[in-house]
């Protein structure tokens, strides 16, 4: 509930509420991009080996989406990795952009 708090200010919120309230079904359900049109740029996807989120069981889909992406998962953190385990993040994300800007 904090996380969400921080885009609170001035009795507004920070984000466009009603745009996310039309759309939420689609914002919950990515898979609506059609199948035939896949993203073929390289991508990252960083989970926290505690989170939920990115479980295996979506990896097939994901892959599906985006042939070229790496999957990391970062032991010891969860959905907010990034806060977490702020260092490993940062390494993991130096080591991937050096390594695709040296083979793009």
């Amino acid at each position: 509930m904090s996380f969400l708090l921080k885009s609170y200010k001035n009795q507004h919120w920070l984000f466009n509420l009603n745009a996310i309230n039309d759309q939420y079904a689609n914002i919950c359900d990515w898979q609506i991009i059609p199948a035939n049109a896949p993203c073929l740029k390289p991508i990252l996807f960083i989970r926290g080996g505690n989170s939920v989120y990115l479980a295996e069981k979506y990896q097939n889909t994901i892959y599906a989406q985006f042939p070229h992406a790496e999957i990391v998962t970062i032991s010891g953190a969860g959905h907010n990795v990034h806060a977490e385990k702020t260092q490993e993040v940062l390494q993991l994300l130096q080591d991937w952009l050096n390594c695709s800007l040296s083979s793009g």
